[in-house]
């Protein structure tokens, strides 16, 4: 591991005593105080001493010359694009885990104690992966269409020898890379304004359509969100009206249809920026507001202007739209903002309505559109780090806040978001689930992997938490620095560095973490003097979840059922032997009365397998296979 210290360096003169510089009207203009803005500074710096202040790894103790013994059984391994991200938990008597890939099943070869091997070396047929403590990998640049075998060593590094190897695997797993990618990287923005509230100021005469076009040129941009202020205050400034508000809707779908591979998205920036908080909301197709024009309600449905977490108030609105995958994310947030939502309790209907906080945005009002307009970088980080201490699930957004026609013109900043397809429904469970990162720098992918999910995923899972990261740029390419952070939900403290490397991938896991704990996690990352900073995971550590290889152990005898509930009087079962040999099957009633018995040969690998039940009544069974002295057994439901 490179223990590089990375040292950020932030000059107090970015944090202007202006959340949004320039902004000409109330709506938009927020002065801090002074002691407002020696609180944000003073934030901006705790978190660049945070950033270099890596602890030492936490080592697994083990026996001296103790040989390694176990099984791997609950192998994690996900395919994204030309790279596979790996995980599974640790051995007993293991510090190390020698993780090769191979073309051939047969490596031809077994690692030499005393060895420590390099990733990118040959052993045999096999490409060392990663030798090293962390019980994750990630292989990169494999083929579509080819088999590809992976493979796990245990070791000890406690041993005379220096590392002590059970040349006999831990793990040999096989899987075929698809052709197409199960997720796809989308870069956009979900923040801007048209002439139907205060955009387009140098352009007033076009509309939403125009401005979905403009963005469609844009390099890196495959989505454009427009927020438009709810309400009216003056013309252009901003001037929403109702009726424009389906008309935008209207536009944003049409343009999506008309052009493919593009995707338009219209929703609301709300509330206001004096006493208030801006809150981008998108899936609410019915405007949410508070004021009349021309004694008329401007507005389809009725939120007080200062109401954020009351009982009608605007997040519990946003989630009654949850059929819709309705979400929400602070816009340019100040400390106070949102009812002081930092400082009170965690608000759980705020939570269910959120998924993103902006940790850069803007410059709102520029006029650039040859990508040279950066904002002040991660201005907004300090309060996205808060709100994540505080417990709130939500990921970093990149917001432009375009003005002007500058649509994705501006800067290469961006939101990504992971998803299937830029099909509408795709792109919001997308959201919905916090699949998404905040990069300065577009055409940035990246991929977070924690024992086997991705950024933005919340979930329990046996053992230390492997977390595997991948980065790469095509367009401008370089090297990653990479640091992991950590953090508590619901402490009030701050996530922490718990690990930093320099290269392209890199794997930790975090013995740290003690059973029945939750913690998250995400990565913070910069590639050519740009940062990048990812959704985190929150992962829950319960040693007592059972442990499944989500790709089967080749060394270890396994069964499964194709068709469950069983419908056509045949139960169809594949068995995987690690051996060739006689099993016995039997099914019995949940009773354990056994009903069926039968024997039959396997080779080794996988062999498809049926048995009759045609005879047996609906309700639920056991089957059971007995391998020797080894007992596998399947709950069935016969229909």
């Amino acid at each position: 591991m490179n223990n590089t210290v990375r040292v950020l360096f932030f000059s107090l003169l970015s944090f202007s005593a202006h959340a949004q510089a320039g902004h000409g009207h109330n709506d938009c203009y927020k002065t801090l105080s002074r002691d407002e803005s020696a609180i944000l500074a003073q934030e901006h710096l705790d978190d660049s001493i945070a950033a270099h202040n890596v602890p030492a790894f936490k080592v697994v103790n083990t026996a001296f010359d103790a040989m390694p013994a176990g099984m791997v059984n609950d192998m994690q391994l996900r395919a994204t694009g030309d790279h596979v991200v790996g995980s599974f938990s640790g051995l007993v008597n293991a510090s190390h885990y020698l993780v090769l890939i191979s073309t051939q099943e047969d490596l031809a070869a077994w690692p030499v104690n005393g060895i420590y091997y390099r990733p990118g070396e040959l052993l045999g047929n096999g490409i060392v992966l990663t030798d090293d403590r962390a019980t994750a990998f990630v292989a990169e640049g494999l083929t579509p269409g080819l088999q590809y075998y992976i493979t796990v060593f245990a070791a000890n590094s406690n041993s005379a020898t220096g590392m002590l190897y059970n040349t006999s695997p831990a793990y040999k797993g096989k899987l075929v890379m698809k052709a197409t990618a199960g997720l796809n990287y989308y870069f956009g923005n979900l923040h801007s304004h048209s002439s139907y509230s205060d955009g387009n100021k140098d352009t007033p005469a076009l509309i939403p359509a125009d401005d979905y076009d403009f963005a469609h040129t844009s390099l890196c941009m495959d989505f454009l969100g427009i927020s438009e202020h709810n309400h009216f205050s003056a013309t252009n400034n901003p001037g929403m009206h109702l009726a424009d508000y389906q008309l935008g809707i209207n536009q944003a779908n049409q343009y999506t249809t008309d052009h493919p591979g593009f995707l338009a998205l219209y929703g609301m920036e709300w509330g206001v920026i004096n006493n208030g908080g801006h809150l981008l909301i998108y899936g609410v197709d019915s405007l949410v507001g508070w004021d009349s024009v021309g004694g008329n309600p401007n507005y389809d449905i009725f939120v007080g202007q200062y109401d954020y977490i009351g009982l009608n108030g605007i997040f519990r609105t946003i989630n009654r739209f949850a059929h819709n995958k309705a979400f929400a994310s602070f816009a340019h947030p100040s400390n106070t903002d949102y009812d002081s939502l930092r400082y009170i309790a965690l608000d759980t209907a705020a939570d269910n309505a959120l998924v993103g906080s902006a940790v850069e945005s803007g410059p709102a009002f520029s006029t650039d559109t040859t990508y040279s307009d950066d904002p002040n970088s991660m201005s907004y980080l300090s309060y996205f780090r808060a709100m994540l201490a505080k417990g709130y699930h939500i990921g970093p957004f990149v917001d432009h806040d375009n003005h002007y026609l500058t649509f994705g013109h501006a800067t290469k900043a961006r939101l990504a978001v992971l998803a299937p397809s830029l099909d509408k429904d795709d792109f919001f469970d997308a959201m919905r689930a916090m699949h998404f990162y905040a990069t300065e720098l577009c055409d940035t992918k990246i991929d977070l992997d924690v024992s086997g999910q991705m950024m933005g995923s919340i979930f329990t899972h046996h053992g230390a938490p492997a977390i595997s990261i991948a980065v790469s740029n095509n367009t401008y390419p370089g090297t990653p620095d990479i640091t992991i952070y950590k953090g508590i939900p619901g402490s009030g403290n701050n996530a922490v560095a718990i690990a930093n490397n320099t290269g392209a991938t890199y794997s930790y896991t975090d013995n740290a973490l003690a059973n029945d704990s939750t913690a998250y996690y995400y990565a913070d990352i910069v590639m050519n003097g740009k940062r990048s900073i990812t959704a985190p995971v929150w992962y829950t550590r319960q040693d007592t979840v059972a442990a499944v290889n989500t790709v089967p152990n080749l060394l270890l005898n396994s069964v499964s059922i194709k068709g469950n509930p069983v419908q056509d009087g045949i139960l169809h079962l594949i068995v995987h032997a690690a051996q060739g040999q006689r099993l016995n099957l039997a099914i019995s009633d949940i009773a354990g009365h056994v009903l069926k018995h039968e024997e039959t040969g396997v080779v080794a690998g996988d062999n498809d397998t049926d048995m009759n039940m045609a005879g047996f009544a609906p309700g639920t069974y056991i089957v059971t296979i007995h391998f020797g002295d080894e007992n596998i057994s399947r709950v069935i439901v016969k229909q």
